[in-house]
């Protein structure tokens, strides 16, 4: 009988040494208030990694002069892959709306520019919106 008692009272010492925080005292941990963490209003996509905004730009940048020098196939792939790398840089697809444009493909010009919408800054959204215009 008294090694159960004794079983007893060891079980409800260790519970209680459970219960309570070792870093902070017993009163402060019942008197502290809960802290609760402010999420943002508006959570920002996540930012591309700068060696993939250099790797697309780089890409953006042959493909635009493939586009110039009349390469349309070689400018089409180098513009796949950069928006592969970097799928909301608003200026790759300015640049497929304009080699859809060019290649005289007016309905794959619009979408490639109303996909660039959704991505655009100040510097390249009057460009886009020109080129979705039916």
């Amino acid at each position: 009988m008294v090694s159960r008692t004794l079983l007893i009272a060891l079980l409800g010492l260790l519970l209680s040494a459970c219960a309570s925080d070792p870093q902070r005292p017993a009163a402060e941990a019942s008197t502290a208030p809960p802290t609760v963490e402010k999420t943002p209003a508006r959570v920002e996509p996540a930012a591309a990694e700068p060696g993939l905004r250099t790797a697309s730009t780089g890409l953006l940048e042959q493909a635009r002069e493939a586009r110039r020098r009349g390469e349309l196939p070689r400018a089409d792939a180098l513009l796949q892959r950069a928006q592969r790398l970097d799928p909301g840089n608003a200026l790759v697809y300015l640049e497929l709306a304009r080699l859809h444009q060019q290649r005289g493909e007016p309905a794959a010009a619009r979408a490639a520019a109303e996909r660039g919408l959704l991505y655009c800054d100040t510097g390249s959204c009057d460009d886009l919106r020109e080129l979705a215009r039916p």
